[in-house]
C-alpha cells in the first residue's frame, strides 16, 4: 500500500474592515507617497470546524505588527512587508516573484541563524501590494506567501484523528497532571511545562531538513 501524501492548504488573505480604515489614515497622514516596505502582521488559527479556509487575518492591529490579528487564543503570527505603489500601472510593473524570493530568504536566514528556534513564527511570511485611491475610496490588492518546499514527499506515518477521539478518554487524567505540575511550578518558583520546547523541537526539524524556497506569484 502506498504511504498518503501530506497535503497543504495555501493561504488566502482576509482583511477586516477596520485595516482599511487605519491604512487610509496611514497613507494620508503618514506613509504619503512612500511606497515601503512597511512592516505589517497577520495571524492564523486552527478552526473548530473541518473544511475551513486557511485565511491569514489583518486588522487595525496589524499595523503594530506584534499584535496583528492576535484576537483568537491559540492564534499564530505571520510576518508581512507592505507595498503601497502610487498608481495601478507602477502596481503591475512590479516584480512579484522577486518579492516572493527576498520574502522566503528572509525566512531562511531565520532557520540558518537560529532566529526560529526562539521565534518559529520567523518561518511565516507574506509580501502584501496594495494600491490606495483615496479619493474613490477603492483599494487593489495582491497578497503572496512564499512557502518551503521539502526536498522528499512528506507522507502520512497514519490515518489522521480527531483530537476529540485520541484525548477523549485520557482528558480528566491529562487535566489532573497538568494540574499538578502548575501547583509544583509555583511552588518551586518555577514552570515545569514549556510549550515552547514543543516550538523549538518542531523549528529544529525545520531547520535540519535541506529545504528550498519555491515561489509563486498571480498576475494582476
Amino acid at each position: 500500500m502506498s504511504a498518503t501524501p501530506l497535503q497543504f492548504v495555501p493561504f488566502s488573505s482576509s482583511m477586516d474592515g477596520n485595516f482599511w480604515s487605519e491604512l487610509s489614515r496611514r497613507k494620508l497622514v503618514q506613509y504619503r507617497l512612500s511606497e515601503g516596505p512597511f512592516d505589517v502582521g497577520a495571524a492564523y488559527s486552527c478552526g473548530s470546524a473541518a473544511g475551513l479556509p486557511a485565511l491569514a487575518n489583518l486588522d487595525i492591529g496589524s499595523f503594530g505588527h506584534a499584535s496583528g490579528g492576535l484576537k483568537t487564543p491559540g492564534s499564530c503570527r505571520l510576518h508581512g512587508l507592505l507595498y503601497l505603489p502610487n498608481s495601478l500601472a507602477d502596481m503591475k510593473k512590479m516584480d512579484k516573484s522577486e518579492l516572493l524570493r527576498a520574502s522566503g530568504e528572509r525566512a531562511w536566514a531565520a532557520a540558518c541563524d537560529g532566529g526560529a528556534l526562539k521565534d518559529p513564527s520567523l518561518l511565516n511570511r507574506f509580501v502584501a501590494l496594495i494600491y490606495v485611491d483615496l479619493k474613490k475610496y477603492t483599494f487593489c490588492y495582491w497578497f503572496g506567501f512564499p512557502v518551503v518546499r521539502l526536498p522528499e514527499e512528506v507522507t502520512l506515518a497514519k490515518p489522521p484523528q480527531r483530537l476529540g477521539d485520541v484525548f477523549d478518554d485520557s482528558r480528566t487524567e491529562n487535566e489532573s497532571l497538568v494540574q499538578n505540575d502548575r501547583e509544583q511550578g509555583s511552588r518551586s518558583g518555577c514552570r515545569n511545562i514549556n510549550h515552547g520546547d514543543h516550538q523549538q523541537r518542531f523549528a529544529a526539524d525545520i531547520v535540519t531538513r535541506k529545504a528550498i524556497c519555491s515561489m509563486s506569484s498571480v498576475s494582476i
